[in-house]
């Protein structure tokens, strides 16, 4: 049986792993991958970090996969609730083909893809935005998108947290991660 974990984890590694995974794919597609985290997000927070990383690495994956030409950005931010429990929102941005909301109810489903030929160009079987879903969930959590079609697409995933150090909602300056470095603005 599948469940949610529970350990603190920095949000920061999370950003440094999806870096190190999915610089060199951006860059060989001449797309420029940033990933940002918010300056309010406090540096420890509680959950399932596996469980959220697969998520995001599906995503990205996803992003840069189906996009020919510009950019692809990951969003970190967070709203506290309480002193002890926060929403840690990541938004996965991107410039890609987009797709029309008559698609949108094919996402979600195993072993679907929007169109037949998707698979023969972009390759995959079509059940990671399946999985990447029941993962939010089973965290209790929300995974959401909006797109356009040649525009390109936005997922947002929405997670309860708990913080690591209950009233710690600010960190150092805000981290932003792009093409193998972390810089602090």
């Amino acid at each position: 049986m599948l469940y949610a974990e529970c350990s603190a984890f920095a949000p920061v590694d999370l950003v440094d792993r999806l870096r190190e995974r999915f610089s060199g794919a951006a860059q060989s597609k001449g797309l420029t991958l940033t990933l940002d985290l918010d300056d309010k997000l406090p540096p420890g927070i509680r959950g399932d970090a596996g469980k959220l990383y697969q998520c995001l690495e599906c995503l990205v994956d996803n992003a840069i996969k189906f996009t020919r030409k510009g950019a692809v950005q990951v969003r970190f931010s967070g709203q506290p609730q309480d002193l002890e429990r926060m929403h840690l929102r990541v938004e996965v941005m991107d410039s890609g083909i987009g797709f029309s909301h008559l698609d949108e109810a094919l996402l979600y489903q195993h072993f679907l893809q929007v169109d037949g030929s998707m698979t023969r160009e972009y390759g995959g079987l079509g059940i990671g935005l399946a999985i990447c879903r029941k993962l939010v969930e089973l965290q209790g959590g929300e995974l959401s998108h909006r797109s356009e079609p040649g525009k390109g697409s936005c997922f947002t995933l929405s997670i309860p947290m708990l913080m690591a150090v209950p009233g710690a909602v600010r960190r150092a300056p805000e981290a932003k991660a792009q093409w193998g470095h972390v810089s602090r603005s």
